[in-house]
């Protein structure tokens, strides 16, 4: 199976330069002296210059990464260009990315298996995931969307959250802890005690979570 990678630009066509100004014609003078003098002509405006955006619609982004060919990358390459892009960019993301195209859809073996093997691209796959559950839906129906916490943990806590979600009992603890209503300490403690071996990991995504989201993560 191919690798999820694709060539990413960023170079626009140079610039056109702009015509030069027509010259203004001379005015005619007025008959014995008493005419005034006819007006100089206007100077031509000069010609406006354009740039194309390197394979991007519209200029809607700075560069764009090609799709493989598919609906779902060719959705991603044009709506959730800066998370397809950074993915496509990184080699661990694609790599999992590729991995994960192997897993049956709920095969949680397989995609756990995928993410303890390349836990540096977790994030990006993620977060990719998310932008494709919300903007391309259809295309992309395998793709898991993001709670407001966790888009905001995989974004500013990625070390954190790759380490964790690379471990399932982390991942298990921290799902168990997101049900916990905010300031509910026996919740907490329940989900510790029935993912002990998690702890750790856990505590580094939660502490991150709650100085870095804020209200997005209250809960959890």
């Amino acid at each position: 199976m191919a690798l999820l990678a694709a060539a990413c630009s960023s170079a626009p066509d140079s610039p056109r330069t702009g015509g030069s100004g027509g010259a203004g014609g001379a005015g005619a003078s007025g008959s014995g002296g008493a005419g005034a003098g006819g007006a100089g002509g206007a100077g031509g405006t000069g010609g406006a210059s354009s740039a194309a955006t390197g394979g991007g619609a519209g200029g809607e982004a700075e560069y764009a990464c090609a799709s493989l060919g598919d609906p779902c990358t060719t959705c991603l390459a044009l709506r959730c260009q800066e998370r397809y892009c950074a993915c496509q960019r990184s080699a661990e993301c694609a790599a999992l990315a590729n991995c994960l195209l192997g897993c049956d859809p709920g095969e949680e073996p397989c995609q756990q298996t995928c993410m303890t093997a390349h836990r540096e691209g977790i994030s990006g796959v993620s977060l990719e995931g998310g932008c494709a559950a919300e903007r391309c839906a259809v295309q992309c129906p395998s793709r898991a969307a993001l709670s407001r916490c966790d888009s905001c943990r995989y974004a500013r806590c990625a070390a954190e959250m790759n380490a964790c979600a690379a471990d399932p009992s982390c991942r298990a603890l921290v799902a168990c802890t997101d049900t916990c209503a905010a300031g509910d300490a026996a919740c907490r403690e329940l989900c510790a005690m029935l993912y002990e071996s998690g702890a750790p990991a856990a505590a580094e995504v939660l502490a991150c979570g709650g100085a870095q989201c804020g209200a997005d993560c209250e809960g959890g």
